[in-house]
């Protein structure tokens, strides 16, 4: 230990590279807003325009359980099958390997598809039971003067497909375009005389695309043969429109029936099967989800600068605009911690200075800090350990112990000249160790929040002991303080010091005499300030059963006095606001519920349903009159407006940073349960900020 065959040159060049490595690293970390966990648990979502909940589970539900029953590793699988589609859900073991269970499902669902009925889109993918995982990061809207259809096609082909492969994409949404079908109307009772079904006529076409390489999707509703229309959806006629008369659907009775004969054929837009809005609007949205795991910030960086080249290429019709951008938010709040954490360094130095008065015993501790923080960032790049709003408390709570252990050794070192005390700080360190071992037997949705906070602040304590066990003592052997200043002090100075030493302790005896005498005045402070739980007390007490004559005169004392009327209309809130405190305060403000959220930009979310047998054009011509009253307020900075399915509708409403530290949302949110309520055609749930609301009767599922 008495570091007597390593020279203090050696030690402080080795602590020196190491600080350049850690340098080095600091790009490399992953560096997020809050902490994402990778969910053993994988969602696969279709949809099926038109089909029942049965013919869902039947076709398709029972076919993707049946081809993802035999992957290994699954705990559980939940399947949903519901109008217009369905989903199946698969949780896995905790050593289960994510990425190469994702390439085996992918590859069965490619393998299935080709056998599920016409209709059924192809299966997306997602991290997570909820399915929710992916989070918007950038949302463009593109312009051009063209039909919507012909932008879409022109965004998914050259702009969507470029940046889908970039890495942390989780995948690329384009919106908005409304396209055009072909709708085959004919008469049933003329086809019943020739003996001509639907399914004949899906067969005339499908064979008419064999012989075309344009791609065409048939589309009927399902669970039915005989049918009065066809929706064909295509990028382009695969016949002239004029020739479409001429097709051959069936040689019957020795006649060759045509689709003139039986049919009508219509080129019209297609009704939109969801809607996406950005603040009510109607445009063609490119919004980019980034996967939960990666570097929200890098993966930003790297999606502006892909675009920044797409839109050098694009043609002149058309241009894009940032619509949305999360990564300014996440940004900004980062700024402000890194501030915060700052301020609090300084804090702490300049108590530090303020006790030692010496600038070399300051340049030491922020030297043996400076190195801490370096060295820590290699070992959080190899054990993969992201820094977001828990890992940074973390460092910052870890730096106060590293000050003080790096001012034990150096004091003790500078006098003594040993490491005997290194023994009583690694056993002090190693406590703080074994208490944040607590963390691993929480819960496992706290867990995963917290192990980051507990890591950092264990690399740190690691790195410290390290730390204090050889570079402290070279650097003291190198450039020693020699701060004995009770050596240099004049003996006048002495004096005065010691005088003004006495005065001031003369005046705190006098504080502490007279505190005696007014001991009931700190409990009475200490009281109001933490608060009597006044406002939980009821308005009124009726008692269930027949009273005794005690309580009954207490009951009638109650309710006379904090039971009357002018104490619930007039006294209440007065006498809240005073002996209620800061436990008032936070039941009101804080506590909202037992349920826990991560840390993110205050959201208002507006829900909206309507019963089964309605349409998702129904319900979108009722989510516009709630759009149109969000537009008239000038707080609001955005609102995302997706609707999927008849009960399944949400605003998502962002708010301007002035208004927000101002709270207007919770204005908004009486606001907009106001405009609820009067609208009605809907069962309608609003919540984000205090208490939610919702006038849904909840009569189950069906």
């Amino acid at each position: 230990m008495s570091g007597k065959h390593i020279s203090p040159f050696q030690v402080i060049l080795v602590m020196a590279a190491l600080m350049i490595i850690g340098v080095t690293m600091i790009p490399l970390l992953n560096v997020q807003y809050s902490p994402g966990v990778r969910q053993k648990g994988i969602s696969v979502q279709y949809s099926w325009p038109g089909a029942s909940a049965r013919i869902v589970e039947q076709e398709v539900t029972s076919k993707v359980e049946g081809a993802l029953a035999p992957i290994s590793g699954i705990q559980e699988m939940y399947s949903a099958s519901y109008k217009d589609g369905g989903s199946v859900s698969l949780s896995f073991k905790k050593e289960a390997n994510m990425d190469a269970l994702r390439f085996d499902i992918s590859s069965r669902i490619r393998q299935l598809y080709a056998s599920l009925p016409e209709g059924v889109s192809y299966p997306q993918l997602s991290t997570g039971m909820d399915g929710q995982s992916a989070s918007p990061v950038l949302t463009y809207t593109i312009h051009a003067d063209l039909p919507t259809w012909q932008i879409a096609q022109y965004t998914e082909q050259n702009i969507a497909g470029p940046l889908s492969r970039i890495e942390g994409v989780s995948r690329v949404s384009v919106t908005g375009a409304t396209p055009f079908e072909w709708v085959v109307t004919f008469d049933p009772n003329r086809c019943a005389i020739l003996g001509i079904t639907g399914g004949d006529i899906r067969t005339a076409f499908s064979t008419l695309n064999r012989n075309d390489p344009v791609g065409l999707g048939l589309m009927a509703a399902p669970g039915t043969d005989d049918l009065r229309q066809i929706r064909i959806g295509l990028k382009q006629a695969p016949l002239p429109p004029e020739q479409w008369s001429e097709v051959v659907v069936k040689q019957t009775g020795g006649r060759i029936v045509r689709l003139g004969d039986i049919a009508t054929v219509e080129h019209r837009q297609k009704l939109p099967e969801t809607y996406y809005r950005l603040n009510g609007l109607n445009n063609i949205n490119l919004t980019i989800y980034a996967e939960k795991h990666v570097n929200t910030l890098v993966v930003t960086d790297a999606l502006k600068a892909q675009i920044a080249a797409i839109e050098a290429e694009l043609p002149a019709e058309y241009s894009m605009t940032l619509a949305d951008d999360t990564s300014v938010y996440i940004r900004g709040e980062l700024r402000k911690i890194y501030w915060r954490t700052g301020l609090s360094v300084l804090i702490l130095l300049g108590f530090v200075f303020l006790t030692s008065r010496s600038l070399r015993y300051l340049w030491m501790i922020v030297l043996t800090v400076v190195c801490n923080v370096l060295v820590a960032f290699i070992f959080y790049n190899i054990f993969g350990l992201e820094i977001h709003l828990y890992s940074l408390a973390g460092i910052t709570v870890s730096l106060g112990m590293i000050i003080d252990t790096s001012i034990i050794m150096i004091d003790h070192y500078d006098r003594f000249g040993n490491r005997r005390v290194f023994l009583a700080i690694m056993g002090a360190l190693l406590t703080t160790i074994g208490a944040l071992s607590i963390v691993l037997f929480l819960p496992e949705n706290q867990r995963d929040n917290l192990v980051d906070f507990c890591a950092v602040i264990v690399i740190n304590l690691v790195v410290s002991m390290a730390i204090s066990i050889l570079f402290i003592p070279a650097l003291l052997d190198r450039f020693p303080i020699h701060h004995n200043r009770s050596r240099r002090l004049s003996r006048g100075y002495r004096t005065r010091g010691k005088r003004r030493v006495a005065r001031v302790t003369a005046a705190y005896g006098r504080f502490l005499e007279r505190s005696r005498r007014l001991r009931w005045v700190y409990i009475v402070v200490a009281l109001l300030g933490f608060g009597i739980p006044v406002q939980m007390l009821p308005p009124k007490i009726e008692h269930k059963e027949e009273p005794k004559r005690d309580s009954t005169l207490w009951v009638r004392a109650y309710n006379a006095t904090i039971g009357s009327n002018w104490y619930q209309q007039k006294a209440k809130t007065y006498v809240e606001m005073l002996l209620g405190g800061s436990m008032r305060l936070f039941a009101k403000d804080v506590y909202n519920s037992d349920f826990y959220s991560d840390p993110e930009r205050t959201r208002l979310i507006i829900n909206a349903s309507q019963p089964e047998g309605c349409t998702v054009h129904q319900l979108n011509e009722t989510m516009r009159v709630m759009e149109n009253f969000l537009s008239g307020f000038d707080e609001i900075e955005m609102f995302r407006t997706s609707i999927t399915s008849y009960d399944n509708g949400q605003i998502s409403v962002t708010f301007k940073p002035e208004a927000d530290k101002a709270g207007f949302a919770y204005r908004l949110k009486e606001l907009a349960t106001t405009q609820a309520l009067e609208l009605g055609g809907a069962d309608w749930s609003i919540y984000g900020v205090g208490q939610g609301f919702s006038n849904s009767l909840s009569s189950g599922w069906k």
